[in-house]
């Protein structure tokens, strides 16, 4: 199927405009997941974790198991820097959401 231009350039619009309100989506889809892993956090046996080993940071030990297990189950990358990452973003954003950014 050929499409002229002006029908060409609207399709292209359209499929830029698709894209980006699933990014817009995404993005706020992830304010939520600090709170999942929260909720996790909180129904794991404490006796069942291993001691931390190395500097304290500021995540305990169920959170860091908890983000773990949710970054498993949601299919997203695990290596150690990742999930590091990924738990400072998600704490962070849930953490501006409660000071009331939008």
């Amino acid at each position: 199927m050929q499409l002229d231009y002006s029908d060409a350039i609207r399709a292209i619009k359209q499929e830029n405009a698709f894209s980006a309100s699933k990014n817009i989506q995404t993005r706020y889809n992830k304010i939520a997941y600090w709170e999942i892993i929260e909720k996790c956090s909180d129904i794991l046996d404490p006796k069942s974790l291993s001691t931390p080993k190395g500097p304290l940071v500021e995540f305990t030990m169920a959170e860091k198991v908890a983000t773990e297990h949710f970054m498993r189950d949601a299919g997203h990358g695990l290596s150690f820097a990742n999930q590091r990452q990924c738990h400072l973003f998600w704490k962070r954003l849930c953490e501006m959401r409660k000071m009331g950014c939008p």
